[in-house]
């Protein structure tokens, strides 16, 4: 209930894509959970670190937002990802 959510890339993404908008962590189909969230350009890994902690035996669920509507992450060529 305290270890941040993690994504890693295969390939550099746009860092100003990368924010509370576009990542996510949700309990069920509640509100998504305060938290900040940060890229890191080397490693290529996003990390959604909760404000608080989680409540235990609650089911979460981490969402990157892609498609064709903004806020969506990106690569550095512009180009989406495909899907949430």
């Amino acid at each position: 209930v305290g270890t941040p959510v993690t994504a890693t890339f295969g390939e550099a993404i746009d860092p100003a894509t990368v924010d509370g908008s576009t990542f996510e962590l949700r309990p069920g189909a509640g509100a998504p959970v305060a938290a900040t969230v940060s890229y890191d350009p080397g490693s290529r890994v996003a990390r959604l670190t909760p404000s608080g902690p989680l409540a235990a035996g609650v089911t979460y669920t981490a969402r990157l937002r892609g498609g064709a509507a903004e806020p969506r992450v990106e690569d550095l060529a512009g180009n989406a990802l495909a899907a949430d």
